[in-house]
């Protein structure tokens, strides 16, 4: 398992479902259920996110099933529309044939933070069966029209920062096979089992991901400033760093961010790709900055400027809003880490080189007095032998 790799949230409540079954494929009362079977399933729901972040509050998920081993007659659901979201186009009435999206049917929605799983006494809790036999179904989430890519994904901007949410597209066959009591004549579940088409399982597992960027006009921006100061500074000068990107997370690991190069206030044109887990090397100038355009939340860092060129270097490191000293390998020129962004506050490596002329210092200074001594005797000496030489032309 990796270390903090994942926030899992694990979001589910109690289901009250109204999921009439139709007719299925009739079975002997005495038929023998697999062994492998049981008569109990639990429905997870996790999302998986970065280092450090939150997850909104009021994140929606609905689960959508459909009937599908109809021989004779349909069973008739009641889908739920939950906090008014419409059914996507799918219709109330009977179920028909597994012909297309139409069939699903929405029977539950579970919102964060939500405790306890669903299980399948829940989710069959109203179910009225017509008769003994052998019951299958597919359940899967819901997943928005506007979502794209593999896995689906739907990107929303909240301020200055994006949140992108990635759905599961597994379909679960559930299968329930049903007999009747030899002594009272009721139906009951005698077997249930859930399969993703990689064998049966005893539980199910929808997993989402969920990361947030911060974008560059955010105060938590990941940001390098350079600065030089002292009476010989060279304000002209290229000083060069190298940056790294770090990430145990699989949701980031090897993607790629851009930073661009901010001059008097703006933007310019330069700009450098940090791949994720590769360190990448770029020039400051004085009154530079460097700032990325989007970074997720949890991605760690590190600066290091490696050409000072006869400058006194130093930094101040901001991580998540606080001042951060004395951390592993840090040095006057090193931020050392990797530090991890965080949402809550600046993440901001201010550098700042120093180089002033040296002050009159040593011998000069030791001999000061002799030096003025020696100076006025050499002018005394001259000023007699100017004295002489007059004496001399007026006799």
């Amino acid at each position: 398992m990796r270390n903090n790799k994942f926030l899992k949230a694990l979001l589910a409540g109690t289901l009250a479902i109204t999921l009439l079954a139709g007719l299925a494929t009739p079975v002997s009362a005495e038929t023998e259920i697999d062994p492998e079977e049981v008569t109990s399933l639990t429905i997870t729901k996790e999302v998986e996110t970065t280092p450090g972040t939150e997850l909104p509050s009021g994140l929606n998920f609905q689960f959508l099933m459909r009937y599908v081993s109809a021989e004779s007659g349909y069973p008739t659901p009641t889908p739920l529309t939950p906090n008014g979201v419409s059914n996507v186009g799918m219709v109330a009435g009977p179920w028909t044939p597994d012909t297309g999206s139409n069939d699903w049917r929405i029977v539950q929605e579970l919102t964060v933070p939500a405790a306890g799983t669903i299980t399948s006494e829940d989710l069959f809790a109203t179910t009225v069966w017509p008769a003994a036999g052998v019951f299958t179904f597919q359940l899967r989430e819901y997943i928005p029209a506007g979502a794209t890519g593999t896995p689906p994904c739907v990107t929303t901007t909240v301020g200055a920062r994006d949140e992108e949410l990635c759905f599961d597209e597994t379909i679960f066959e559930v299968m329930v096979w049903v007999h009747r009591d030899l002594e009272d004549g009721t139906l009951y579940i005698a077997g249930i089992s859930i399969d993703a088409g990689d064998g049966k399982e005893e539980n199910a597992t929808f997993t989402n991901t969920f990361v947030r960027r911060i974008l560059s006009n955010d105060p938590s921006a990941l940001r390098l400033s350079k600065t030089v100061e002292g009476d010989a500074a060279n304000t002209e000068a290229d000083f060069e760093f190298t940056g790294t990107l770090t990430s145990d997370s699989d949701l980031i690991e090897g993607q790629t961010f851009r930073a661009f190069v901010y001059r008097d206030g703006g933007r310019t044109e330069t700009y450098h790709d940090f791949v994720v887990g590769t360190a990448r090397t770029f020039e400051l100038r004085h009154g530079s900055e460097l700032r990325f355009e989007s970074v997720p939340v949890g991605v760690g860092f590190q600066f290091e400027e490696t050409e000072a060129h006869g400058h006194t270097p130093s930094h101040v490191l901001t991580v998540n809003g606080d001042t951060v000293t004395g951390a592993a390998n840090q040095t006057a020129s090193n931020t050392g880490g990797p530090h991890l962004v965080g949402e809550d506050g600046a993440n901001y490596a201010a550098f700042t080189n120093t180089l002033t002329m040296a002050p009159i210092t040593g011998l000069l200074a030791d001999n000061l007095p002799l030096i003025l001594v020696g100076l006025a005797a050499i002018g005394f000496i001259g000023l007699l032998a100017v004295s002489r030489r007059r004496r001399a032309y007026e006799v």
